[in-house]
């Protein structure tokens, strides 16, 4: 299996992940970003976001040191690209339904081909910038 398949791999499992459990994502990121709780804020980030970050991280470099990806990418804000994406999706339906010129009734994360639609511009966005 390529690295760009493994990636591809991993964004459809995170999309369906977050778009699943989008309140509880939401809950998440609300104790990370307005939160006092330090000790809670660190363990989210410590044991729930940061292993996943060096992992996306790991496919990427596994893809340089192989060569099928382009050896001048940033790997940390390229995961940080694609992790923002999904997160900004999640997190804001107003957003989405403005951008996506829906009624305020849709909901983005219940509907199949907007979550595949979602899926195939992440792949499509890494492949353009990844592959050599």
């Amino acid at each position: 299996m390529t690295q760009m398949q493994v990636m591809d791999s991993v964004i459809e499992n995170y999309v369906e992940k977050i778009f699943s459990n989008r309140h509880f994502h939401r809950v998440i990121y609300q104790e990370i970003m307005l939160s006092n709780r330090t000790q809670l804020k660190d363990h989210i980030i410590n044991v729930i976001m940061k292993p996943n970050m060096l992992a996306i991280k790991g496919i990427f470099q596994a893809g340089i040191d192989s060569g099928e990806f382009k050896e001048d990418i940033d790997v940390g804000l390229t995961a940080i690209s694609l992790m923002g994406t999904i997160n900004q999706i999640a997190l804001s339906k107003t957003y989405c339904i403005k951008i996506l010129e829906k009624g305020d009734n849709y909901v983005p994360y219940e509907d199949e081909e907007f979550k595949e639609r979602v899926t195939t511009h992440l792949k499509k966005l890494l492949r353009s910038h990844l592959l050599k």
